[in-house]
């Protein structure tokens, strides 16, 4: 019985003792505020003590492409606290906020609207072509704002370029309306 007992806590301990987490190493050096990268990282087992934090292995595709929010260098653990908040606005794209007296019901973080620019407004003229929308835009929610006094909200938008500059300044007059895509949210 005290063999089978010893054996029994031989295999738990040795077990615990070599038990390993594929977790993130810092491959090579990252400044702050770099987007880390694949090649910025490996791929290494340890044995984690207790109240050692260390970002699990599968977890690298969440970050790639995150801003460094600290120096990195080589042979560090990475942490969540190494890696910043995703940047907003992406290359290729811009943040426009457009205020918006009444928007669609269930607008949020990530739904996928079409920007329509109106004719007219408060400052419109015959000249706006009164009637039908003059142009519009995909973009994607990336906040809704508070309710102001009016009901109406400040709504932060991803758009192309291409398209942010138009939409920016038609928001500025009142000319924009928001229309929530299918399958968006």
């Amino acid at each position: 019985m005290v063999v089978l007992a010893s054996v029994s806590g031989f295999v738990a301990f040795n077990t615990a003792a070599t038990d390993t987490t594929p977790v993130l190493m810092v491959a090579r050096p990252v400044p702050m505020g770099q987007p880390l990268s694949t090649g910025d990282v490996q791929v290494v087992d340890v044995r984690l003590a207790p109240g050692v934090e260390a970002v699990p292995a599968a977890e690298l595709d969440l970050l790639v492409g995150r801003p460094a929010a600290v120096p990195l260098e080589p042979g560090a653990l990475l942490t969540r606290a190494h890696i910043g908040p995703a940047a907003v606005p992406a290359a290729g794209e811009v943040l426009v906020a457009v205020a918006v007296p009444l928007p669609p019901a269930g607008l949020g973080a990530g739904s996928r609207v079409r920007v329509l620019v109106t004719p007219g407004g408060t400052g419109g003229s015959a000249a706006d072509g009164q009637g039908g929308v003059l142009a519009s835009a995909s973009a994607t929610v990336v906040d809704v704002g508070p309710v102001d006094g009016s009901g109406g909200r400040v709504v932060s938008l991803l758009l192309r370029p291409t398209d942010g500059e138009q939409v920016a300044t038609k928001a500025a007059a009142g000319r924009v309306s928001l229309v929530v895509q299918a399958g968006a949210g």
